[in-house]
């Protein structure tokens, strides 16, 4: 699948929901709050949050293990696409988002140094 196939086939606001503060409602009737791709619930989205994904994505015995170690807000956390699955599309999903988040955080760091060399200049 290519990434244009992938991207058209995520919910528009996918990108925006990633890092959000989301609700759920379990079968059991609990309520659970969970940060979208926050997969170690340590309230960042880094690459610890991609090697579990990663883990989880392969299918065998030690992805059966962690998976039964997680709790319910950590399997929320992990289907960042929606689809009730975790699988490959989740982590290409939150794999794009570091990516974009890198490339806004460079844009942002060149722009801080072009407003700290004319702010230099000027006085």
């Amino acid at each position: 699948m290519s990434d244009k196939d992938f991207l058209n086939k995520l919910p528009p606001d996918l990108r925006s929901m990633i890092g959000k503060t989301m609700k759920r409602k379990l079968p059991d009737g609990r309520v659970i709050k969970y940060v979208l791709g926050d997969v170690t619930g340590d309230g960042k989205i880094d690459q610890e949050d991609i090697e579990i994904l990663k883990l989880l994505c392969r299918g065998d015995a030690t992805a059966e293990k962690l998976f039964a170690s997680l709790t319910p807000e950590q399997l929320s956390a992990c289907d960042v696409t929606g689809d009730g699955y975790i699988n490959s599309d989740d982590l290409i999903a939150l794999c794009k988002k570091l990516i974009n988040q890198d490339k806004i955080k460079e844009r942002e760091d060149k722009l801080s140094n072009m407003r700290n060399k004319l702010k230099n200049k000027n006085d």
